[in-house]
C-alpha cells in the first residue's frame, strides 16, 4: 500500500498547500527502508519511528490499513479512511468464507458504516485523495465521525476493551 499512499499524498498536496504528512513506522527494522522509499518519491513526508499514538492524536485525518490501527485511531477519536488490499486469491476466498459487511473494526463494532472503507480494486490514489480532500474540507463531517468513534469507544467500556472487541468480532463472524 505504500506506493498508493505516496501517490495519494502527492495528489492531496497539490490541492491543499501547507498540509503536512506524517508516516509512523511501528517496526524500526523497516524504518530506514521506508524512509529511503519516501525520500526517493520526492514527496515531503516525515517518517516517524514508533510514536504511532502521538501521530494519530495530532492528525486531522488518518489513512490506515484495516487492522488494529483502526481501533487505536477510534480510541483516540481520530477520523480515518480505511484501506484494504490483498492478493486476488485471498480476496476471493475472503468474500466466500467471511460474510462481514465491513472490514474495519470501528464499522464492525458500530454495526454500520461510520468510517469510509476503500477495498481492493477501489484503492487508487485518485479515489483515496478525493475522499481525503472531501473529508478534510468538511469539518462537520469530521466532527460527526469523531462523535461516532466516541460512541464505539464507549461501547468498548473499561479496561479489557480488546477482549470485548474480539468477542464482538467473533460473534459477527458466526
Amino acid at each position: 500500500l505504500l506506493p498508493v499512499m505516496l501517490r495519494t499524498a502527492d495528489e492531496i498536496k497539490r490541492s491543499l498547500k501547507g498540509i503536512q504528512f506524517l508516516l509512523p513506522v511501528a517496526d524500526s527494522v523497516f524504518e530506514k527502508r521506508i524512509a529511503r522509499i519516501v525520500k526517493e518519491s520526492g514527496i515531503d513526508i516525515k517518517v516517524i519511528n514508533n510514536n504511532i499514538y502521538d501521530v494519530m492524536n495530532v492528525s486531522d485525518l488518518v489513512i490506515t490499513a484495516s487492522g488494529t490501527a483502526t481501533l487505536e485511531a477510534a480510541c483516540l477519536r481520530t477520523p480515518m479512511i480505511v484501506v484494504y488490499k490483498t492478493s486476488l486469491t485471498t480476496w476471493i476466498l475472503g468474500n466466500i468464507l467471511i460474510k462481514l459487511p465491513y472490514v474495519s473494526l470501528p464499522n464492525i463494532l458500530a454495526g454500520r458504516r461510520i468510517v469510509p472503507e476503500l477495498l481492493q480494486f477501489r484503492v487508487t490514489p485518485n479515489r483515496l485523495a478525493n475522499l481525503a480532500l472531501s473529508l478534510l474540507e468538511d469539518s462537520q463531517e469530521l466532527e460527526e465521525m469523531k462523535a461516532e468513534l466516541n460512541k464505539v469507544t464507549r461501547k468498548l467500556g473499561e479496561p479489557g476493551a480488546i477482549e470485548r472487541a474480539a468477542r464482538i468480532v467473533v460473534k459477527n463472524l458466526a
